[in-house]
């Protein structure tokens, strides 16, 4: 069913009770929990999030109303059947969508465009299970956006990201070797959970990390909303300078995540704080295989067959030094490059990440080489590798030896199992 309304209605004003249900605060300890978990890293003071939940002010669209106009986005070419194009309404100066948001059709609406089309009815209640089935249903086709959300008096308004916003930040006090020392400011895109970010660093002491969620999206809009070649670009902006590894690095209104070569010089960049950097070159390392050294090994990684795993070992040569003389690049150490084709469980419960490492690198001595027997040594420090990972992520298989497998440390096969 749908209707004909105007197009941009204006936000009631909440009273004092809604407001109160509207505000709500937050604090988490990370350190306290992985204390609890027993993975607490050493030197950690403080690690703490926080954050507050306020009702958005939307003064312009209490004074004159939502200006509907229409978002979305294009994940392929204009005109073609390939990739995903989606539509829906928002309001144009304080982001709010309505409820629900509307599925238009894209070969009608741009991106942009002011809509005067129809309105529809709210969605049902989450507790008639039939009729929000028939909703979803109706959902994979085209359908008109609902009425603009509203204050209700109830806890739901807390929650409701079209009434409130969430200013918050983690703070984290450490101590550890290194660290990165500078500041950042981030503008997100149409499609960030944070609309605006902000980031101050201290090195070795940790940093301060700031954020809004639902505040700013006209900045965010009037800043970085944009198309490229037909398609809405959601795609986060950087300003920031940081010192870390020697190098003071600059952004300038740069990508947040991705890198072009035909970005302009200036917008991102690094420069060398070494003076030896200026009169020898930066440094250099390279690896350079070394002819006919693949091979198969077994690694056991427990004093058990099933912890047994079938490794190819690639010698490498490592060439380290600097482009200019007298430090040009020469010859510095072995190392080995490993890969596992079925991969190793490393202890690791992440399911993002995943549960088996695949490959690394390990260093063998420049006698093992002469004499042959690298790739005893390498199966060796592979086994400890792994071993010290799982020790890492708190699992430790029953006959795991602190130092790997060194009564067998690899024994030659000639092809993976059934091959």
């Amino acid at each position: 069913m749908t209707r004909r309304a105007v197009p941009g209605g204006r936000p009631a004003w909440p009273t004092l009770r809604q407001l109160r249900n509207m505000i709500r605060t937050d604090t988490y300890s990370y350190l306290k929990r992985d204390r609890a978990d027993g993975h607490a890293e050493r030197r950690t003071f403080v690690h703490q999030r926080f954050s507050v939940t306020l009702p958005r002010p939307m003064l312009l669209c209490r004074l004159l109303g939502h200006r509907p106009v229409v978002d979305g986005y294009d994940s392929g070419s204009p005109g073609s059947t390939a990739g995903r194009r989606e539509r829906w309404v928002e309001c144009s100066r304080c982001t709010t969508r309505p409820h629900h948001q509307g599925r238009l059709d894209p070969e009608i609406y741009a991106v942009g465009d002011v809509y005067n089309g129809d309105w529809g009815t709210p969605p049902p209640a989450k507790s008639d299970q039939a009729t929000v089935a028939a909703a979803k249903a109706a959902y994979e086709t085209f359908q008109p956006p609902g009425p603009w959300p509203q204050p209700t008096g109830t806890e739901d308004d807390r929650y409701s990201g079209n009434l409130t916003g969430r200013l918050g930040g983690e703070l984290h006090l450490c101590w550890r070797r290194g660290g990165t020392w500078g500041w950042e400011l981030k503008v997100g895109n149409p499609g960030s959970e944070q609309d605006l970010a902000a980031s101050v660093k201290f090195g070795p002491a940790g940093g301060l990390f700031l954020h809004t969620e639902r505040f700013g999206g006209g900045i965010v809009r009037l800043l970085n909303s944009r198309t490229r070649d037909g398609k809405t670009v959601y795609e986060s902006r950087t300003i920031g300078l940081k010192v870390h590894n020697g190098k003071l690095w600059w952004t300038l209104w740069a990508p947040r995540d991705s890198w072009s070569s035909k970005d302009p010089k200036w917008m991102q960049g690094a420069v060398s704080l070494n003076p030896a950097d200026r009169l020898f070159g930066r440094k250099l390392f390279k690896y350079i295989d070394v002819p006919d050294s693949v091979n198969l090994v077994k690694v056991r990684c427990a004093d058990s067959d099933a912890d047994t795993h079938i490794v190819a070992l690639k010698l490498q040569q490592v060439l380290a030094g600097r482009d200019r003389w007298p430090f040009r690049k020469r010859f510095r150490s072995w190392t080995v490059d490993w890969s596992c084709r079925d991969g190793i469980p490393d202890g690791s419960t992440n399911d993002w990440k995943g549960t088996t490492v695949h490959g690394s690198h390990v260093d063998v001595s420049d006698s093992a080489v002469r004499t042959g027997t690298w790739p005893a040594e390498a199966a060796a420090a592979i086994a400890l590798q792994v071993a010290k990972m799982r020790t890492r992520y708190g699992h430790k298989p029953t006959g795991v030896r602190v130092r790997g497998d060194v009564r067998n440390p690899g024994e030659l096969v000639t092809s993976y199992p059934g091959e």
